[in-house]
């Protein structure tokens, strides 16, 4: 034996698995490292494990072995790789420093979260010892019938949202064939059971920390805060009209999304309150769904049913962390529009509550709030919804105030879970899943309330990346409004300064602007050839197909639709240009345009550089436009010149005569 496999042999931790198969506790969370040999690795195959033939949704099951005894234990799915890698074989030792384990039909099965693999893709590395399974002590296997009979009930009650493999898993040495009728008794019984709430102490539980949690476990309770709760929101589908909410739990291990349905909104809405901290037992845990839970890293999330508990903590433990990964402001230029991040700053500017319609003719409150950091760069945050209606306006100062005082009356605050913006620069927009924590006794917001009362007696000034102006150290906005000097032409600024668009009819401008950038994907679209008729149509057996004039055609006519970037001075703007202005720019139909893309890329390229950096006067519509729970200003050129360089000329002196 090698020198090598005799130091594996000797980390082995040495009788881990006896006490873990022995342990006459339910479910067990361990955060404690373990040496393990895996003996066997076996790949469920899609008819015990899962009906999905994505390799994300392999199961593999392992026997572990501390050299003296073995047991069975899954392997979490985010692994999965270290086994088509074969970096995890036969006999690799692997410390295990994050693990749960279920009493399932009589036997403890390890659910494997988090391992390291010490002989990585070593396939001569011997069995150490001779290692045998236990059989479970009667301490396991005598358990009150009475509390067996719970225990089954509700393991079939969790197991009816589970997915087949799941089912599978957690019934295996448990009868198989239910009669149909107990089973919707059962289904209904969990459909109609209320929300428990009751009073918990602390000591009395066996507490998992949220990044533990996982489908396989039977029982289990975390103690965690309410970051973030959404609005209620309502929706129609084949089933009827229904409502539901999300919010999301934390603690110091990690964050998860939960989501209630219905009666359940009715049950817990109001009950759970941001910032406080509860025991939440009972609720299913699944895969997460990552379309709706963006900026949560965790791979689950959990639905609320009305078998749920919930019950807020009393005790005197003290509360959950708030997590975050911070981002100063003068670095949210680095990141990607949609991306979601942290930021810790003083609230500077409060704009009162506006209401919003949106496309569905749903009311909406809206509000934008300035914030800077002692990165000296600022950004406006735009609320909606609850967090809207709820955000406290600044407190007018006095006359004569101290500049220090007022400064320090100035809200910090942590929002978690900002999205992205790009119109203007970056600005920051608060989604569902968002969370807004003010004045926290934490070290970050101490560090900002020092910088920020530090710099109101200096005179605080700010660079912004989102087209406002500086703000002054008492708080408040400059005000002015910054236009290019030049008669009838504004900036691209000028539209977040004013908050063009927000009004219930669209606003008009003419920007002088240089084109930076144009999209050259779905720069067209095919359309209709009737007369008057602009409409997008499909290609089906007979051709090009007309939903609006019920015709076909053998080919379309296709029209311009795309979008560049605008650049002047103070910034830049996305505007979306349309046919006659495509046209307008190119010199070439939109049919001719697409042929040329497709035959003669060189064409295409040299066609949009002609137009790339020249200057245009565009006239623009603005309009805020709500997609989803989402409101974004939309600018669109109706019509775009390019600029007349000697009446240009005559304009600037006007400008610089006017200046004095």
């Amino acid at each position: 034996m090698s020198n090598n496999t005799a130091e594996l042999q000797r980390r082995l931790t040495r009788g881990s698995i006896y006490r873990l198969a022995t342990d006459v506790t339910e479910s067990i969370a361990e955060d404690t490292a373990l040496t393990l040999q895996v003996l066997n690795i076996k790949k469920l195959d899609h008819n015990q494990s899962s009906n999905s033939t994505n390799p994300v949704d392999e199961r593999f099951r392992v026997i572990v072995s501390d050299g003296s005894h073995a047991m069975q234990g899954m392997l979490a799915t985010q692994h999965n790789h270290l086994i088509h890698e074969n970096q995890l074989v036969r006999n690799s030792v692997v410390i295990i420093d994050r693990l749960v384990s279920n009493v399932v039909g009589g036997k403890r099965i390890l659910i494997i979260l988090n391992l390291v693999i010490l002989n990585p893709g070593q396939t001569d590395c011997p069995r150490f010892g001779s290692p045998t399974s236990i059989t479970p002590t009667a301490s396991v296997q005598q358990v009150p019938a009475q509390y067996q009979q719970q225990q089954q009930q509700q393991q079939h009650q969790e197991q009816q949202a589970l997915p087949h493999y799941q089912q599978q898993a957690a019934q295996y040495q448990q009868p198989q064939n239910q009669p149909q009728q107990q089973q919707q008794a059962q289904r209904n019984q969990q459909q109609h059971r209320p929300i428990q709430q009751h009073q918990t102490n602390s000591s009395d539980l066996a507490v998992f920390p949220i990044n533990a949690l996982s489908p396989y476990q039977n029982k289990w309770t975390i103690r965690a805060r309410v970051v973030s709760k959404s609005d209620i929101r309502k929706y129609r589908n084949m089933k009827g009209d229904g409502q539901l909410f999300s919010c999301v739990f934390g603690d110091a291990s990690g964050e998860i999304r939960a989501t209630g349905f219905n009666d359940v909104v009715d049950q817990v809405y109001e009950m759970l309150v941001e910032n406080k901290v509860y025991y939440i037992s009972k609720a299913q845990i699944k895969n997460a769904n990552r379309q709706f839970t963006n900026g949560v890293n965790n791979d689950y999330e959990m639905t609320l049913d009305l078998g749920t508990m919930i019950t807020e903590c009393t005790d005197s433990a003290p509360a959950p962390a708030i997590m975050y990964n911070r981002v100063m402001l003068d670095s949210l230029l680095s990141y990607e529009k949609d991306a979601t991040v942290d930021i810790i700053a003083v609230v500077t500017d409060v704009m009162p509550v506006t209401d919003i319609t949106t496309k569905a003719g749903n009311q909406i409150k809206k509000r934008e709030i300035t914030v800077v950091d002692e990165s000296a760069y600022s950004v406006r945050v735009t609320l909606w919804g609850r967090q809207a209606e709820n955000f406290p306006e600044l407190v007018p100062s006095a006359d004569g105030a101290d500049v220090a005082e007022v400064a320090s009356k100035n809200p910090v605050c942590i929002f978690k879970g900002c999205k992205v913006n790009d119109f203007g620069g970056r600005s920051l927009g608060m989604t569902s899943g968002s969370s807004i924590v003010p004045n926290a006794d934490m070290k970050d917001v101490h560090g900002v309330r020092g910088w920020w009362v530090g710099q109101a007696n200096g005179g605080a000034s700010a660079v912004h990346i989102n087209g406002y102006n500086g703000v002054s150290g008492s708080g408040g906005m400059d005000g002015g409004q910054r236009v290019s000097g030049v008669r009838g032409i504004r900036s691209v600024a000028f539209i977040g300064e004013n908050s063009l668009g927000h009004g219930e009819k669209p606003d008009w401008l003419t920007i002088r602007g240089t084109i930076g950038y144009i999209t050259q994907e779905k720069m067209f679209y095919p359309a209709c050839q009737s007369p008057n008729c602009q409409k997008k149509v499909t290609e089906d057996n007979s051709g090009w197909r007309c939903e609006s004039c019920k015709k076909s055609f053998p080919t379309p006519k296709y029209r311009y639709i795309f979008n560049a970037k605008v650049l002047d001075w103070s910034g830049e703007q996305w505007i979306s240009f349309f046919n006659d202005q495509g046209e307008s720019m190119f010199g070439v139909p939109a049919t001719d345009m697409q042929i040329i893309q497709q035959n003669d890329p060189d064409k295409f390229k040299e066609l949009l550089d002609a137009v790339l950096w020249k200057q245009f006067d565009i006239r623009a519509r603005v309009k805020l436009d709500t997609y989803g729970d989402e409101a974004r200003v939309r600018v669109s050129a109706q019509s775009s010149l390019p600029i007349k360089y000697g009446s240009a000329a005559i304009d600037l002196c006007e400008a610089i005569e006017a200046m004095g």
